[in-house]
């Protein structure tokens, strides 16, 4: 098993999670494109392979394989046709490529017991075009699904490796040369396969830094403004409740001399604590922002709406503790500010407007002495936590 798995991972190099969904997707969409060219192609080559096998062939070998073939291609490409402008999803995706991937070795096995039984019967004169529409069709049968590699190797290895083997064995000198040619670029094109897979790996993990990069905050790892933009769309449209989310902007109250007496590499590690803490207290009610500076945005989703004051409350309590950087234990304040959709605004920014207004009016308000975490009426929402 230990054998079977090196030589499964060293033909084909293992994928991330991150990139596995999107990997799959990819796989599709080519597929799409090229599968009905291929199909099309096949039903030709299906149809001109027909007609120079000899008439001593027996009717089953010389219609018979190559009319079922045809049929199947034909049914396919009518699938597929109707397959290329739709969307699907990773699972649906995963499933038609799967498919394919045993549809397409099917045919090869007919297809290649077609040529080795007709090779072995045919006249002299015509023994080499067997294996010439063998290699055509497994060629671009492996060209067009490339990017399904497992699709793609065992369509060359059932087509070609068999006529090839009895070219070798019982063929002449000429035959065992052009075997011998098959199969070198048959070796060439699995390679071709393998470095495309890993190409694309290389591309997607590309991409997906360059999207972590463009949307995550790079000291905390929270989202950022951009990123907060687009959950906050995506929320809007896929929630058709009563309610819309709710935005909460959370400003720290004396940061600075945090920086200012044990130094900004200490103010970093409080921010990257400060955003564990409120990604722990919302869990997956709500995606946590980094602005920057110390000013942070929590988008609290529409389902949870009803909610927001209680979460405001447990965001602002779990600030009371104090922050362990290195030797010291830093105490911060910590002022809310809420605004909720449709009541306070429609869009990001009207909601930003709002909920900034309610934070910097609760700055300005008498702070108590001990630390606490105290709601007040909506639109504003404070607490302070005094060191």
């Amino acid at each position: 098993m230990g054998i079977v798995s090196a030589l499964r991972n060293r033909l084909m190099p293992p994928l991330p999670d991150s990139v596995r969904d999107a990997f799959t997707l990819l796989q599709f969409r080519r597929l799409q494109r090229q599968v009905p060219t291929l199909y099309a192609t096949l039903i030709l080559i299906v149809g001109a392979a027909t007609m120079i096998a000899g008439k001593n062939l027996p009717f089953w070998l010389r219609v018979g394989i190559p009319a079922m073939v045809g049929l199947v291609a034909l049914a396919r490409l009518t699938v597929w046709m109707g397959r290329r402008n739709r969307t699907v999803s990773t699972e649906q995706a995963g499933r038609l490529i799967r498919t394919m991937v045993i549809v397409s070795s099917l045919i090869a096995i007919a297809c290649s017991f077609w040529c080795v039984y007709s090779w072995t019967m045919a006249e002299p004169a015509n023994k080499i075009y067997f294996p010439l529409f063998i290699s055509m069709g497994s060629l671009s049968t492996a060209y067009c699904i490339s990017t399904v590699p497992i699709g793609a190797m065992l369509t060359l290895l059932i087509g070609m490796v068999p006529i090839n083997v009895a070219l070798l064995l019982y063929g002449n000198s000429m035959d065992m040369a052009a075997a011998g040619s098959m199969l070198i670029a048959c070796a060439f094109l699995i390679r071709m396969i393998q470095q495309q897979r890993v190409v694309l790996r290389d591309l997607l993990l590309l991409q997906n830094d360059m999207h972590r990069l463009a949307t995550t905050d790079p000291l905390t790892g929270l989202l950022n403004r951009r990123a907060l933009n687009d959950v906050f769309e995506a929320e809007l449209a896929s929630y058709h409740g009563n309610h819309g989310p709710v935005i909460a902007l959370l400003d720290l109250d004396g940061f600075k001399p945090v920086n200012d007496r044990h130094g900004h590499a200490a103010g970093d590690e409080l921010l990257r604590g400060l955003a564990r803490r409120l990604q722990a207290v919302v869990t997956d009610r709500a995606d946590v922002a980094r602005l920057g500076g110390d000013e942070f945005a929590i988008m609290i989703k529409a389902a949870h709406a009803g909610e927001a004051d209680a979460l405001a409350q447990q965001m602002l309590s779990s600030l009371a503790a104090p922050f362990n950087v290195g030797p010291a234990a830093i105490r911060v304040g910590a002022s809310l500010g809420l605004a909720r959709w449709n009541q306070d605004g429609r869009t990001l920014d009207d909601l930003f407007a709002t909920a900034d207004r309610a934070l910097y009016a609760s700055k300005t308000r008498d702070k108590p002495e001990a630390p606490s975490a105290a709601l007040l009426d909506h639109p504003i929402l404070n607490a302070l936590v005094k060191g």
